[in-house]
């Protein structure tokens, strides 16, 4: 079987990347059929696909109380391919491997999604905050629609921003609204704020929702 070369990939990335910019200019309705959502990333609470990971468990509470509204949705991997490291702190850290658990927080209406790394030894790790489109559940499985702007948030108290280049670049190419910018942008400075003044209080219930939902894991 013959294999592009890399200019051939380049050509044809370029040219797929002109069909989507002209489609979206001539037939801008059709990309507004998901609510305005025209390039952003949708992921799941089962991460269905991941090639990373080999064999897991999957459980799912709908959580409406006095502390928390939304989707909760935990995961164990069993056995992964390979380690995922997160290389942002000074020491990397190791988020997944054989043995960990991801935790997953969809508030109906928060504006964010809240993933928790935990390790083998049950310790979290690190706070992941994805600032989101849209939260909402499909055949099952929650899910989120990616606004691109993140916060990492790590044990020792340290606070990471990240992909802000790409939420620049989102908006000047067209793939979110000037009203999806504002509103990442005022959720993610709320979010931090929250965060340093200690009032983010999703991050204190995390290890008592962990504990409360592993005994509903399954195997998928």
């Amino acid at each position: 079987m013959c294999t592009p070369s890399k200019k051939g990939f380049r050509k044809l990335k370029e040219h797929l990347h002109l069909v989507y910019v002209v489609s979206k200019e001539r037939f801008p309705n059709l990309f507004k059929l998901a609510g305005g959502i025209y390039n952003m990333k949708r992921k799941t609470g089962n991460r269905a696909g991941w090639p990373r990971i080999i064999k897991q468990q999957y459980a799912l509470k709908i959580v409406e109380n006095d502390e928390f509204q939304g989707y909760v949705t935990l995961l164990k991997f069993d056995e992964v391919l390979q380690p995922l490291w997160s290389k942002f702190t000074a020491e990397p850290i190791c988020l997944v491997e054989n043995g960990s658990y991801m935790l997953q927080h969809y508030p109906f209406n928060g504006g964010y999604a809240l993933t928790t790394f935990i390790s083998p030894n049950k310790e979290i790790m690190q706070w992941y905050i994805d600032i989101v489109d849209h939260v909402g559940i499909s055949k099952g499985i929650p899910y989120f629609d990616d606004l691109y702007l993140d916060l990492i948030v790590v044990p020792t108290g340290e606070v990471i921003e990240k992909d802000i280049d790409e939420i620049e670049e989102a908006l000047e190419k067209g793939d979110i609204s000037k009203e999806q910018y504002d509103k990442a942008w005022a959720t993610f400075e709320g979010l931090k704020k929250d965060i340093y003044e200690g009032n983010f209080r999703l991050l204190r219930l995390t290890k008592q929702h962990f504990f409360d939902y592993s005994k509903n894991l399954k195997c998928t």
